[in-house]
């Protein structure tokens, strides 16, 4: 092999990490992709604090309505671009994504896992959470 070359072990590898890099980009910015008019409507509109436990109600809701809505995160892990919020209940933890926007941090994407760290829909967490934190509020309404 002349200076300069890469064998082909080293090209296969290089091309494989290639190939999962650029699937991963694709799959972490569809989401943010400005040229769907649904994301631009989501990203424009004024999120307000919610009460639902429709998942998809959380998707474009801004970092401060979210702290209102859950309180503050138990875990907040900064890897730029995204921000990643945690909240844990009694039987599952949901993960949120939040990405800088115009009005700053927003939700992108979320994902939830139960305790032994396996896949669990998020709509049942989200309820869970939020009954956790209405239960809270009742308690500190009390004393």
């Amino acid at each position: 092999m002349r200076p300069g070359q890469i064998g082909r072990g080293k090209f296969r590898w290089i091309a494989l990490t290639g190939a999962m890099l650029l699937i991963s980009a694709c799959q972490s910015t569809a989401s943010l992709d400005s040229a769907n008019p649904a994301a631009k409507r989501a990203s424009v509109q004024p999120a307000a604090p919610i009460l639902s436990k429709d998942t998809a109600s959380f998707i474009g809701l801004g970092g401060a309505d979210l702290s209102r809505t859950l309180g503050q995160p138990k875990l907040v892990r900064k890897d730029a671009p995204a921000e990643i919020w945690q909240y844990s209940g009694a039987d599952c933890v949901v993960d949120f994504y939040l990405y800088a926007g115009a009005t700053g941090l927003a939700v992108a994407y979320m994902e939830a896992r139960n305790q032994v760290a396996e896949s669990t829909p998020a709509d049942r967490c989200v309820k869970s959470l939020l009954q956790s934190v209405s239960s809270e509020n009742a308690q500190q309404k009390m004393l």
